[in-house]
């Protein structure tokens, strides 16, 4: 009963809120990369604006591409690149705690596995011969049934380990693209916001390549807690 309430309540629920977070951090690079985009976009129609306009400026006092153009000024921009550039310092902050909450969660089942076997092990000594084998077979299929469960969440522990990698790695890309307003891309050509896309959509544990089979999952879990 605690090994499923583990599982549920704590296991899928930070798994849950890891998605939700990736995809907000997911949100905000779009937005950064947009923004990126535009200050590139504005420095050019400002230089083209300096190159073209006459050289009595006087007449053009206060005028600059932005307001020919209609398009937000710099410092707008960057204010607003600002405020997005702290919220993902903030929510690459969520996910790190998160993953350390579920590496734990992970752990914790590990112990109750442990837990329950030796449980077995003490209670079978008690019984008689035949209520021992009746026992040892219900309990023994129950104990396989969460040592199935326990397994299938640590090798999908390790994979989202490694999608998360993904992310923590990409922030230099992030930082970098704020400092130059580049659009910086890994050796395949991947900008950090490709990156998170990729990883938003394997995260969930219904995703193809998860290593959880959901079905026997499931059923597992019904059966360990009726």
């Amino acid at each position: 009963k605690e090994f499923c309430t583990a599982v549920t309540n704590d296991w899928i629920n930070i798994d849950d809120q890891l998605g939700e977070c990736l995809h907000s951090i997911s949100n905000i690079r779009v937005r950064l990369l947009l923004e990126s985009r535009l200050v590139d976009e504005l420095l050019r129609r400002e230089n083209l604006f300096r190159c073209s306009a006459p050289r009595n400026m006087a007449n053009f006092k206060g005028v600059n591409a932005s307001t020919v153009t209609g398009y937000l000024t710099l410092d707008d921009i960057n204010l607003t690149f600002s405020h997005d550039l702290l919220q993902h310092e903030k929510m690459i902050s969520a996910v790190r705690k998160l993953m350390s909450a579920l590496s734990e969660a992970q752990e914790y089942l590990g112990r109750q596995l442990d837990e329950a076997l030796n449980f077995h092990i003490d209670y079978s000594t008690d019984l008689s011969e035949d209520e021992s084998l009746r026992s040892e077979k219900n309990a023994m299929i129950l104990i396989d049934d969460m040592n199935d469960v326990y397994t299938m969440l640590s090798r999908e522990l390790y994979r989202k380990q490694n999608l998360v990698t993904l992310v923590f790695d990409t922030v230099s890309y992030v930082l970098q693209s704020g400092s130059k307003h580049i659009i910086v891309e890994d050796s395949h050509g991947m900008n950090h916001v490709d990156i998170l896309e990729r990883v938003v959509k394997e995260w969930p544990r219904g995703y193809e390549e998860s290593l959880i089979e959901m079905k026997h999952f499931d059923y597992m879990i019904r059966k360990c807690d009726p």
